[in-house]
């Protein structure tokens, strides 16, 4: 169960999202909650799908420190579906697309 000290936060507060020179997009959220509950639910690639009510399925599968992942959204016209690759960093985590029709990377 996600606590609701971490819930609301994630609902209310937009991160800041920038592109960086190479096109990364990086988001950034600062939460007023503990280091180690955020880790715990933010890491969990399923259940932050989960959160986003866009996000009509979310599967990922172990691929060593990180997770393959597979996505389904309902998008503007249709469902757009990806797979990416979400590996831990030293302050978060990094999310690649790996592969999809309806994505350009």
């Amino acid at each position: 169960m996600i606590p609701t000290t971490l819930i609301l936060p994630l609902f209310l507060m937009a991160p800041v999202v920038n592109i960086d020179a190479s096109g990364a997009v990086i988001g950034r959220m600062t939460l007023d909650a503990p280091i180690t509950e955020v880790r715990k639910i933010v890491g969990d690639a399923v259940k932050v799908g989960k959160l986003v009510p866009q996000v009509k399925s979310v599967t990922a599968q172990p691929a060593g420190a990180c997770v393959t992942l597979a996505v389904v959204s309902a998008g503007f016209i249709g469902d757009v579906e990806y797979k990416s690759r979400r590996c831990p960093t030293k302050t978060g985590w990094a999310e690649h697309l790996t592969s999809s029709d309806d994505l350009k990377q």
